[in-house]
This record gives structure tokens, C-alpha cells and sequence, in this order.
């Protein structure tokens, strides 16, 4: 066996946990929404923002963000928009 075969095997595992465990993870999401659709509904239902279920408390509060509409900076300041750089590091497996 080469070296170039040795690390392709080498390989083969992480990126089939990979795969498998992002297959995991997008599943656990979908059911962490239905999950927090539900309760919301029942507290909707209620008329409650909080609501006691057992050893179980949920509290439901409405948050407001400001954000800067950096579409309409760009409008304004055209080619002279103060931008920064951000680098990160993607890893996509198929």
C-alpha cells in the first residue's frame, strides 16, 4: 500500500462521520422547530407568554434588533463603503 492510499483510507472514516453526522444534525433541527412551533401555538392558544408543564417552564419574550442596512449604506456611499474582511473556513462533503 502507498502512502497516497494509506491517507485516502485514513479519510474514508472521518468523512463518512461527517456526512453522517451532518444527515443528524439537519434532522435534530427540524425536529427542534416542530418542537418550538408547538409549544409556541399552545402558548398562542392560551393567550400566555408563559407557560409551566411539569418540571417544564417556558417563557416566550419579544425581542427588537437594530440593525444597519448596509444595502442602503452602499446606496448612499457607492464606492467608498467601509467594508472588512471575513475569512472562514467552509467544508462541504457530499
Amino acid at each position: 500500500m502507498t502512502l497516497a492510499t494509506a491517507k485516502v483510507i485514513s479519510l474514508r472514516n472521518p468523512l463518512k462521520a461527517f456526512v453522517e453526522l451532518k444527515s443528524q444534525i439537519d434532522e435534530l433541527k427540524s425536529q427542534f422547530k416542530a418542537a418550538k412551533e408547538k409549544v409556541l401555538a399552545e402558548m398562542d392558544g392560551r393567550g400566555v407568554d408563559t407557560l409551566k408543564i411539569g418540571d417544564y417552564k417556558a417563557n416566550r419574550k419579544f425581542v427588537e434588533q437594530s440593525r444597519v442596512d448596509t444595502k442602503a449604506v452602499r446606496d448612499l456611499l457607492g464606492d467608498k463603503t467601509p467594508t472588512t474582511l471575513v475569512e472562514s473556513v467552509r467544508l462541504t462533503v457530499i
